[in-house]
This record gives structure tokens, sequence and C-alpha cells, in this order.
């Protein structure tokens, strides 16, 4: 299935990821693979809307993040070395 993900501020699509995912699955659970698809290609993540994301274990290191909205969102053991995190909101 496809995901968007979507600027926090004006809604627009930043990233469109084709996931593996039941239709049912939880909305964390699909944010957080768009995530993984984004972050794996390079996409940019700038003023995002990860709001409530399961990013955990995920591979982050070097991510634009900044602007991003990632409160409620599971970061347990997510690797975030080098990620760009100003003005997140966490």
């Amino acid at each position: 299935m496809q995901f968007e993900i979507r600027n926090r501020y004006t809604e627009s699509v930043l990233f469109t990821a084709e996931i593996a995912c039941a239709e049912d699955a939880p909305a964390s659970v699909k944010i957080g693979s768009a995530v993984i698809w984004a972050a794996m290609t390079g996409a940019n993540l700038r003023r995002a809307d990860l709001s409530g994301a399961d990013l955990s274990v995920t591979d982050l290191r070097e991510a634009d993040l900044r602007g991003a909205d990632l409160s409620g969102a599971d970061l347990r053991g997510a690797d975030l070395r080098g990620a760009d995190l100003r003005g997140a909101d966490l």
C-alpha cells in the first residue's frame, strides 16, 4: 500500500512510500514504515508530521528532521546519531 508523509504545517505531501502493511494496521506502524523507507532513500523529512509514529529501533542516522513533529513518537532504541533535530517537536 502507499502511505504519504505530509508537511506538519501545510499538509502537502513530502514523501510517498510503498509499504508492506495491512490496511487496518495502526497509523503509528504505517508512519514508522514510511519513515524507514524515506530514511533509506535519503528523503527530506523536514517539517514532517511524524506524531505518534512507531520509530523504535529505527536507523535515523543523519536524517534531516528539522522542524518535524515527533510528539508522541516511540523513539526507544532509535539511532539518531548525526540526525538534525533543530526545531523538532519532541
